[in-house]
């Protein structure tokens, strides 16, 4: 619900931002000039804003240099009244200054359109003024305009090389002139004054309306960069309330996570607590089988519901890891020692290469979650055969843990799919089986960010081997203070009789419950508060508890701040941490806040013994 929230929102920011930025852009007037002038300009070189002020320069320059040539000549044959093939072919050089628009839409070349312009103006500045008499004549003023052109489109480097090539064709010219040869002038010598008068009005209004065009460019580019910084400004508005959408989008989603499961947690330990202790009390085989029945259901559904919150999570947040050394062959054992309740009648299930302590540093709690997903498919799936579960150091320091079964085994078809999120495969017979689909999918991402690789070799009717492969870092075996077998030792070899215990919890049915799991330990002297203010007044007046059994989330006060309290009063005896909320960062809340111990719910019996033994034999030695 959350993820369609949040993808509603930000569909809704997204359109908004479209629609704030049609209605908000600025309209520039652009006359029918602009118009004509950006339809010659072709849409790839329209698209770059540099370019498009370059080809309205160019087009500026073709269309009024035409024009002012046209009508130069027109007027130079109204004085001349004569119609000789050299000024045809000054009229044929003219007619070609269109051709550099057609090179930039035929070859998308802006630039060579602009050289050709440039050489086409040079090389009909030259011939008029070869064909004049060069400085004696009327069209030495004419040079003028390829440089000035050269400086405006090409830039001051090419314009350079314009303004040399201009220098040496004058020099040529003039010294054709002064050897006596260039040819008769076309015109009348009598006619010089008033050519030189047409074409020096014709370089002043060139450069005039040249010099006008560009100012207008050139506003015109000052308002297409304004309303750009306009419409990013807005955009970034947009993308910054997108922003803020999608972090509380973010931190209800979270919010989600964690009131799910707190709520699905906190009736799930009421009943499963109950049926570990109606499991111990009773004794007709009918009705243990029941109780059993009720606690596989149970255990199915926290399965489940800790599939889709890391699902969610590693979604939102991806997979976080926290490294520490710890001893693989005993982590191993242990897993096995809790899978192996789940193996159907018949299967055997074995363990090799757990009987040396091999110590890594790496994240134990997501090691352990890929091993037993791997173990939880290979039980739930092989019904005869055996069950294997193996550990192997590479010789290229990378860590191999297999598991394999001789179950029915899976196609090559849906192997490509076996990592897919919601995806369950397997034949006709296996519809049955519960999940939801994820585990392996989980399975994928941690191994992936741990930098591993996992593969499958099945085949119908012959079994699944999965294969894990992690690079590790051996590590020496840490010194401890603390004699191991007496942190193996399980509760059942001491004698906790006079061991004290407060329990806060603020829900009923927990009180009873937890007490009723301490009694059956051996642990009777239990007294119950309600609240973490409770909790703090009462150490305040009696501090003489072995151990607290502190619950997180209570209505007046909440266990962590209980906790700092309590430390702050001078109490030094463990407190452990009991809470349906189940995330790293609520075990890390917990550490931070003085709490030695962290017991997610519902609580198992045998991780309540392990952790009251780690806890108290680390207080109290004599108890062992």
């Amino acid at each position: 619900m959350n993820a369609k929230y949040s993808l509603h929102k930000q569909d809704s920011s997204e359109e908004a931002m479209n629609q704030e930025g049609k209605v908000s852009q600025p309209t520039s007037p652009v006359g029918k000039f602009d118009r004509f002038v950006d339809a010659c300009i072709p849409e790839a070189v329209r698209a770059d804003s540099s370019q498009a002020l370059q080809a309205r320069t160019l087009i500026i320059f073709v269309l009024i240099l035409s024009f002012f040539s046209i009508v130069g000549m027109t007027f130079t044959l109204m004085v001349e009244q004569s119609l000789p093939w050299e000024r045809v072919l000054t009229m044929f050089l003219i007619a070609l200054q269109p051709v550099s628009l057609l090179i930039m839409w035929k070859k998308q070349h802006l630039r060579g359109a602009a050289l050709f312009f440039l050489a086409l103006s040079l090389i009909l500045v030259c011939y008029v003024d070869f064909m004049n008499r060069s400085l004696e004549g009327p069209a030495s003023v004419l040079w003028v305009l390829p440089y000035a052109m050269a400086a405006m489109l090409v830039g001051a480097r090419s314009a350079f090389y314009i303004a040399l090539a201009s220098v040496v064709l004058i020099s040529l010219n003039a010294t054709l002139l002064k050897l006596d040869l260039l040819p008769a002038s076309l015109s009348s010598p009598e006619n010089w004054i008033w050519l030189k008068l047409i074409f020096t009005l014709i370089v002043l209004c060139t450069v005039a309306f040249c010099i006008y065009g560009l100012i207008s460019l050139e506003k015109r580019k000052q308002e297409e960069l304004s309303q750009e910084i306009r419409l990013n400004k807005k955009m970034m508005e947009s993308l910054e309330v997108a922003t803020n959408e999608a972090q509380a989008a973010a931190r209800s989603k979270e919010l989600f996570l964690a009131t799910m499961s707190h709520e699905l947690r906190t009736p799930l330990n009421g009943v499963l607590g109950n049926a570990q202790l109606l499991a111990k009390e009773i004794k007709d085989i009918s009705a243990k089988a029941r109780v059993e029945n009720i606690t596989s259901s149970g255990e199915l559904l926290l399965s489940i519901i800790n599939d889709v919150l890391d699902f969610s999570k590693f979604e939102s947040q991806g997979v976080s890891l926290n490294l520490e050394v710890f001893d693989l062959s005993q982590c191993l054992r242990q897993l096995y020692r809790l899978i192996k309740p789940r193996v159907q009648e018949g299967v055997q299930f074995s363990i090799s290469g757990a009987d040396e302590p091999i110590f890594i540093n790496t994240d134990p709690n997501r090691l352990s979650q890929v091993i037993l997903n791997l173990l939880s498919n290979a039980a739930k799936f092989t019904e005869q055969g055996h069950i294997g579960l193996s550990m192997s150091m590479l010789g290229d320091g990378q860590l191999k843990i297999q598991v394999s079964d001789t179950g029915n085994g899976i196609s090559e078809e849906n192997q490509k799919r076996l990592f897919q999120d919601f995806v369950q495969v397997g034949d006709d017979t296996q519809k049955h089986m519960e999940g939801t689909g994820l585990g392996l999918a989980i399975t994928r991402r941690i191994v992936e960010r741990m930098e591993g690789d996992i593969q499958v070799y099945s085949s119908l009717g012959k079994g699944t081997t999965m294969a894990v492969y992690l690079p590790v870092e051996l590590v020496e075996e840490p010194q401890t203070d603390q004699d191991p077998d007496i942190a193996s030792n399980s509760l059942n070899d001491v004698d906790y009789s006079a061991v004290r215990v407060l329990i806060v919890d603020d829900v009923e049915m927990n009180c009873v419950m937890l007490e009723a799991l301490l009694n059956s330990l051996g642990i009777s002297n239990c007294e119950v508060e309600r609240d973490g203010l409770d909790a703090v007044n009462r150490i305040k007046q009696d501090d003489n508890f072995d151990i607290l059994l502190m619950d997180v989330r209570m209505p007046i006060m909440n266990g962590l701040d209980a906790t700092r309290q309590i430390r702050e009063l001078g109490y030094d005896k463990p407190v452990i941490a009991l809470t349906a909320n189940a995330f790293e960062e609520d075990q890390e809340g917990c550490l931070e806040a003085g709490m030695e111990h962290f017991l997610a719910k519902p609580l198992r019996l045998e991780d309540l013994q392990s952790v009251l033994n780690k806890a108290l034999a680390s207080t109290n030695p004599s108890l062992n």
